[in-house]
């Protein structure tokens, strides 16, 4: 697979990875929350879940 620079990425691929990314992350993060005892997966939880966050903020901010 050949590599895209990512100024040459269209604007869709680039908005569904953010988008789909986000997603992810944040379903991952906050089922780490609950299902994992507290301790070192819950600080993995949370920043999963801040990342995905991030990541759908700035794909909202600039869709």
């Amino acid at each position: 697979m050949p590599w895209i620079p990512p100024g040459n990425m269209p604007d869709g691929a680039y908005n569904f990875l953010m988008c789909s990314g986000g997603i992810i992350f944040s379903f991952g993060g906050v089922w780490l929350l609950f299902s994992a005892p507290v301790g070192r997966f819950t600080v993995l939880g949370v920043l999963l879940t801040a990342a995905g966050g991030a990541a759908l903020r700035h794909w909202w901010r600039y869709r």
